[in-house]
């Protein structure tokens, strides 16, 4: 298929700089069939007020960090000429977007920007906001294809049909629009995990590897682990996602210890690595065997490595183990300290105190700790962020994050909001860093953002400072004052 030329389009938050594993994967997989690809890569123009990592600085929520001295920066050309240049003079066959929720409509601007100069390049979008809106995506009218699935072999199939000048009606994953007609084709198989080849970062520019961890900036790759997660949490995609598929297989898949140290050496091997981010939804979740394979191979290697876990998988043994082998972080989710709440809306069957008990294991050892918390859930009052304010000052976690919720396609929580008219039917999701788009009675979007704003404030400091601090939450004159003095006194 030496004719067939693929660009891939990352539609990326702004300066968000972890190395993703879909157009990883989509590379390797194409390249394994002899496609030439090429990369379009939106992370580092300027594409939004500010970013994610910019916003947590401003909040308080993480370390300021300086990533300018690695050569990361913001480019100075506009996004939207130099996407249509590299169409101009690449010429692809086959234009491929990677798209979530909150850099959906950017991804759409992008594409009307080239309506004149496509030519015959065919448009296939694919991602986790294609599972759940390919519907609304496959009418747009410059957008051929659609792949509401998993991508590494759909993507394959396509240009194998292009350069065979075959029709796209038989590809599994895929709708296609034909002929003036809309065809759904059935869904394929999962893939097995072990048998896609090692990510392909090398279209990436050699910046995107770096990435501030607490206050450092290092040079970071991802493993995948496990794809799937086998917690229920209704503001996640994943059990929508594990239905979606039951006719498929089983969403949740692990790759076996084997394969994983495999691709860790190829990516020590080939790419200097400093640190491992690995991507499992709840990494404790692994069996024992598998547990301890693993650990007995990583502690020869010792590269520091962050990972997510839940706080019902935390056991000494295992925390004093991956000690041992240089864990530096652990992430868990909190997410809300209203028992109520986390029982009756989250799905998640904790009390406040076995969290608790449980998160004090964890300062028995030598590994950073942040804690994740939501606040803006649907039907959340102000008293009830306060309880997660509560459980957070409590614990005392090295880092932590106040993201705010966003009702995101294939959630059961976003068909709550609609039914409750918090949203509308058409809405779109944004970054959890940046704001709530809820409309409810109880709770305005600009109190809760005022709440995100503030959080670390009422985490940390005295409660003798909370009546400023509730000034702090004004976005006026008196309010960014106020935050810029108290912001000055936690920094000291």
């Amino acid at each position: 298929m030496k004719d067939i030329k693929v660009l891939l389009v990352y539609v990326n938050s702004m300066m968000d700089n972890l190395i993703p594993l879909n157009i990883s994967y989509l590379t390797a997989c194409l390249r394994e069939k002899g496609i030439d690809v090429s990369l379009f890569d939106t992370t580092f123009y300027r594409t939004a007020d500010k970013s994610s990592d910019e916003a947590r600085v401003e909040m308080l929520q993480v370390k300021p960090f300086d990533i300018s001295k690695y050569g990361v920066s913001y480019k100075t050309t506009d996004v939207f000429e130099d996407f249509k240049k590299i169409v101009n003079t690449y010429r692809p066959t086959l234009i491929c977007f990677s798209v979530v929720e909150p850099t959906y409509m950017l991804s759409e601007k992008l594409l009307d920007s080239i309506e004149e100069i496509k030519g015959e390049s065919k448009v296939i979008f694919g991602g986790i906001f294609a599972i759940f809106a390919y519907s609304r995506i496959i009418n747009h009218k410059l957008i051929d294809m659609v792949c509401f699935g998993e991508g590494e072999k759909a993507l394959v199939e396509v240009c194998e049909n292009i350069a065979y000048k075959k029709s796209m009606k038989g590809i599994k994953n895929l709708i296609v629009k034909e002929d003036g007609q809309i065809f759904h084709n059935p869904k394929a198989s999962l893939v097995d995990l072990n048998y896609l080849p090692y990510l392909d970062f090398s279209l990436f520019e050699k910046e995107r590897f770096f990435k501030p961890i607490g206050g450092k900036v290092l040079k970071m790759v991802p493993v995948e682990f496990a794809r799937g997660c086998p917690y229920k949490c209704t503001y996640c995609a994943n059990p929508s996602i594990a239905q979606n598929f039951e006719e498929s297989g089983v969403w949740l898949r692990h790759k076996s210890v084997k394969r994983i140290i495999k691709e860790i050496e190829f990516y020590l091997t080939h790419y200097n690595v400093e640190y491992f981010y690995f991507i499992h939804e709840a990494f404790l979740c692994m069996n024992k065997k598998d547990f301890d394979e693993f650990v007995s191979f990583y502690k020869d290697i010792r590269i520091p490595f962050w990972l997510n876990t839940r706080i019902e998988t935390i056991t000494p043994e295992r925390l004093e183990r991956l000690e041992k082998i240089n864990c530096n972080r652990i992430s868990i989710g909190l997410e809300s300290g209203s028992e109520i709440l986390r029982k009756r809306l989250l799905k998640r069957n904790y009390t406040n105190d076995y969290f608790i008990k449980k998160f004090r294991l964890l300062s028995n050892y030598k590994i950073s700790v942040s804690v994740n918390n939501i606040i803006g859930f649907p039907d959340e009052t102000r008293e009830q962020i306060f309880d997660t304010i509560s459980i957070n000052r409590e614990i005392n976690a090295e880092s932590f994050g106040a993201y705010v919720f966003q009702p995101y396609y294939g959630t059961t929580l976003r068909d709550y909001c609609v039914k409750k008219e918090y949203i509308t039917e058409d809405f779109m999701a944004g970054d959890a860093h940046l704001g709530s788009g809820l409309s409810m009675p109880q709770l305005s979007s600009e109190e809760i953002n005022g709440l995100q704003r503030t959080f670390s404030l009422y985490v940390r400091l005295p409660e003798k400072y909370y009546s400023d601090i509730r000034i702090a939450e004004g976005f006026d004159e008196e309010g960014n004052k106020m935050f810029k003095a108290l912001s000055e006194k936690w920094i000291l």
